[in-house]
């Protein structure tokens, strides 16, 4: 990866960090968590998921039509292309939905407490998801690598 290239790509992390607070207004780990421990009720939990995916996506929208109004003022401010503004865009809403799944699926099926990750049944796609998002030390990653093969064992 060149510096250019390099630094592409963090002013576009930059910007996505930034956008989505504003976009999605983090749902998922306020709000979201709070209904979660609030309702014990299966369908109550699904009516604000829902909910919270329906106003953050449309949260977003709104400022995605901002954004298409003065398309060159916004990309000279944020320093990308069109593409990469609406490529943007689009992860900012996507990522919301996952996360909003992801609490409520460890919500609900809970069955092993490690390191602060509460896993649930099917573990595997989970296990994946925080052993390459995570960004602490090799020491850290070897230990969900462990635990992660742990629940693969314990599933069997």
């Amino acid at each position: 990866m060149t510096t250019e290239q390099y630094g592409l790509f963090s002013v576009y992390l930059s910007w996505v960090s930034v956008l989505t607070i504003l976009g999605t207004m983090n749902f998922e780990t306020c709000i979201y968590i709070n209904s979660l421990a609030k309702f014990d009720n299966e369908k109550d939990k699904n009516d604000i998921a829902v909910s919270l995916i329906d106003l953050a996506f449309v949260i977003t929208i709104i400022w995605f039509l901002i954004y298409l109004l003065a398309k060159p003022f916004w990309n000279n401010v944020l320093g990308m292309s069109t593409t990469m503004v609406v490529l943007m865009f689009t992860e900012i809403v996507f990522f919301c939905q996952l996360l909003i799944f992801g609490q409520q699926s460890r919500s609900l099926n809970t069955n092993t407490k490690t390191n602060g990750f509460a896993y649930h049944k099917s573990s595997g796609f989970e296990c994946l998801f925080w052993y390459s998002l995570c960004g602490a030390s090799s020491r850290t990653k070897i230990r969900l690598k462990q635990e992660c093969f742990q629940l693969q064992l314990f599933r069997r």
